[in-house]
């Protein structure tokens, strides 16, 4: 299938950051915590690439892999998530806005396109959204839209097909 190759990058990149030690100093960006931006771009490609049909994931195999690694660590994702905010958001934007962007669509990815192919999983997704506070995550991205200071996002990071409901892009 079409989806094949990104949910294998996606398996690998997540080993790679099982691996990495997890380090938190202040505001400094460890090597964890930019492999874990590389993991939600490549969920981010995946939806893009299945036009954000995630009825095309669910029978692939390597979601078991991602089912498994994503639970592995869970609490260093719920940590990358609640961090990501206070380390890329901010006036001095320190990470481009397109990669701020793809970084809260990946998360989307994650939470919606893989729910419904384990009942465990679903568990696992609705806790993460909550202990994560995806609520405070996207309030913080309201205000740096409102406040103006979101700068452009370029036009290379801009694909036709995402959805709306994605409205940190627009």
């Amino acid at each position: 299938m079409a989806c094949t190759e990104p949910l294998k990058t996606i398996s690998s990149e997540l080993l790679v950051f099982e691996e990495k030690p997890k380090i938190i100093e202040g505001r400094k960006i460890h090597d964890w915590f930019k492999v874990g931006e590389n993991v939600f771009e490549y969920f981010f490609k995946l939806g893009t690439q299945i036009s954000w049909d995630f009825s095309k994931v669910k029978n692939e195999p390597e979601c078991t892999k991602i089912i498994d690694l994503v639970t592995k660590n869970i609490k260093w994702i719920e940590s990358f998530i609640t961090l990501y905010p206070n380390f890329r958001i901010d006036c001095d934007m320190v990470g481009s806005a397109g990669d701020v962007c793809k970084t809260r669509s990946g998360l989307e990815v994650l939470l919606n396109g893989f729910k419904g192919l384990d009942p465990q999983f679903d568990t696992i997704l609705e806790n993460l959204a909550e202990a994560a506070d995806i609520e405070d995550f996207d309030r913080v991205l309201k205000v740096w839209i409102d406040s103006g200071h979101r700068p452009d996002i370029s036009p290379k990071d801009i694909f036709s097909n995402t959805p709306q409901s994605h409205w940190w892009w627009f």
